[in-house]
């Protein structure tokens, strides 16, 4: 046998599928001139892919170097890069029943919160007016990208000074009122003697913004009247905790 072997299966009148083994010790199969698999020490099947069901729609493939892609059902939904495995949009992990997630290192995307602040207050405020006022419950977050989200919680107290009155209690963002407009997200109201009340708010919000924003409470009157609504209540303390959600 010579330096080249070459075996034709099914030759057509062009240059046909061939089986080439040469001195390097590894046989190529081509068509038409191109070397579709190389079997050696190694198979190379040459970025071409790896069909693995009947009906020819899942596969293994690496056409886009350093990069091996899963399809299913026609359609890539996995891929693996160097030190990644790749869900692709419109896929899931599936963790069944009775399986573990263990994390040794570091989880990144699932819900982590960013940052915390903090701040507290016994200063208390007053108003008679019909429209929002700034309390002293306020606190400044930079989000670290725009796309995250802002969980607001605030602990305070509403008094009212005289019977028959209503008041109002919500959050602000800079200048813009996250509750109703008129109204706020808490109200309060006592039909017959003063009104003195838990104030606490929990919500999430998107400013979506990397620049510093401002939360606050801000509370008003709803009643005409000469009475005085307040938040913060013999000095007790306020509170107000901003927390950056990664999504």
């Amino acid at each position: 046998m010579g330096n080249i072997m070459t075996c034709k299966i099914n030759a057509d009148t062009t240059d046909g599928l061939k089986l080439i083994s040469d001195t390097s010790g590894e046989v190529d199969i081509q068509d038409n001139g191109t070397t579709r698999l190389t079997v050696g020490d190694t198979i190379n099947i040459q970025g071409n892919e790896l069909i693995l069901d009947a009906d020819g729609d899942t596969s293994i493939h690496a056409s886009t170097d350093d990069q091996i892609d899963f399809k299913v059902a026609g359609a890539d939904d996995f891929t693996i890069t160097a030190n990644a495995f790749n869900v692709l949009s419109g896929s899931t992990l599936n963790v069944n029943s009775g399986a573990t997630i263990a994390n040794s290192g570091t989880a990144t995307g699932f819900g982590i919160i960013k940052q915390i602040v903090h701040a507290s207050t016994t200063t208390q405020t007053g108003t008679t007016a019909s429209s929002f006022q700034a309390t002293n419950v306020t606190a400044n977050i930079t989000p670290s990208a725009a796309a995250n989200k802002i969980i607001v919680m605030v602990s305070s107290s509403m008094y009212i000074s005289a019977g028959g009155q209503q008041a109002s209690g919500t959050i602000y963002r800079d200048s813009t009122n996250l509750g109703e407009l008129n109204r706020g997200i808490v109200q309060f109201w006592d039909g017959g003697d003063v009104c003195q009340g838990d104030m606490s708010i929990m919500l999430t919000d998107h400013p979506n913004t990397t620049s510093a924003v401002t939360y606050a409470l801000y509370i008003r009157k709803l009643s005409s009247g000469g009475a005085t609504c307040y938040a913060g209540v013999d000095a007790t303390p306020q509170f107000i905790t901003l927390l950056e959600v990664q999504v």
